[in-house]
């Protein structure tokens, strides 16, 4: 959802990208619940990896110093033993984003010596526009890495299994543009242990590689369902 809020003293020309992130698992019946832990580890790798990326903050901005717009990223994990949680998170922001739809909104100058501005919203949803930039927003795709001999073996899109055998993962935050070819926005590694520079340059193209089926397919029936969720009604 979008709301209109005052931009913070240090970057009164910028909008507010946050995330939250709540995992829907039933607590178990000795109480012993990590989803708070789960939550937090993934909303810090997404507001860290992801979000300078997703859009231009300056491109939210209504007034500076007034108003802005702060996008919030509500994400509720319903099952997450798939393996490829952060991956499948950056598609749902990214399709969520591309249904989201600002409406638009004229400045009025501050009256009789007053020094706040305000602001008449459209209710029309005709007039409504796209995040600018949205068609640009990046997602994270994670290669993992599995020890075979000498050489590690490199998985896109792995399972919960593959992933506990992984020695390390690698995030890569991949911009793929229609007009450019893909390009590597941030990396992020986890997992113990150093990563030799040259096996890094041979994720990296893997991952460029496989990026052309990276991005989820949206169905119609998503195509709706992110619709009626996140477009603004009149």
């Amino acid at each position: 959802k979008a709301e209109l809020v005052v931009p913070a003293t240090s970057a009164p020309e910028e909008g507010v990208v946050d995330v939250h992130v709540d995992f829907m698992h039933p607590q178990t019946k000795g109480g012993n619940n990590n989803n708070s832990n789960n939550s937090n580890e993934l909303e810090s790798t997404l507001l860290n990896l992801l979000v300078p990326h997703l859009v231009d903050k300056k491109e939210l901005c209504i007034a500076p110093d007034h108003y802005v717009w702060k996008l919030n990223i509500d994400i509720f994990v319903i099952m997450s033993g798939g393996g490829s949680l952060l991956d499948v998170c950056s598609q749902g922001i990214h399709a969520a984003l591309k249904q989201t739809l600002l409406p638009n909104i004229s400045v009025v100058p501050a009256e009789g010596g007053g020094d706040r501005p305000t602001i008449q919203v459209d209710s029309d949803i005709q007039a409504a526009k796209k995040i600018p930039g949205v068609e640009n927003a990046p997602v994270v795709v994670t290669v993992s890495l599995l020890r075979m001999g000498k050489m590690p073996i490199l998985i896109v899109d792995a399972t919960a299994e593959e992933e506990a055998c992984a020695f390390a993962q690698i995030h890569v935050v991949l911009d793929r543009s229609r007009d450019a070819e893909p390009t590597i926005c941030a990396l992020h590694k986890a997992g113990g242990g150093a990563v030799p520079f040259a096996l890094l340059q041979q994720v990296t193209s893997f991952c460029l590689e496989a990026s052309g089926s990276s991005r989820i397919v949206v169905s119609e029936s998503m195509h709706h369902l992110l619709q009626d969720n996140f477009i603004i009604q009149q």
